[in-house]
């Protein structure tokens, strides 16, 4: 397609006895013009050696250039993480930062 990137990633680490990381994503960008951009991407992350253990990260986002040199970009995110029965979180971040280069 035309003006879209796709990315996907596997990845595993090997920290010893207590884990052993398995994770797996992908993103999608598009340029919808010079000026915009939208992405989104998901990803997650095992434990083999504690099945409670799980977290899962998606997220979306746009990108405007206001002028070259300086651009306005919006993310927002959702994410669940697991450990074990007693340990769990889950929740959303919305970021903005404004890019500038000289």
């Amino acid at each position: 397609m035309s003006g879209a990137t796709l990315t996907v990633a596997q990845n595993t680490a090997d920290v010893g006895t207590t884990a052993e990381y398995e994770s797996s994503g992908m993103a999608l960008a598009y340029v919808v013009s010079d000026a915009l951009t939208v992405e989104a991407y998901s990803g997650e992350t095992e434990n083999n050696l504690n099945s409670s253990y799980k977290f899962k990260d998606t997220g979306y986002g746009i990108t405007y250039t206001v002028t070259p040199g300086m651009a306005v970009s919006v993310t927002h995110n959702s994410w669940d993480y697991t450990s074990n029965a007693a340990a769990s979180d889950d929740g959303t971040n919305t970021a903005v930062a404004v890019n500038v280069s000289f």
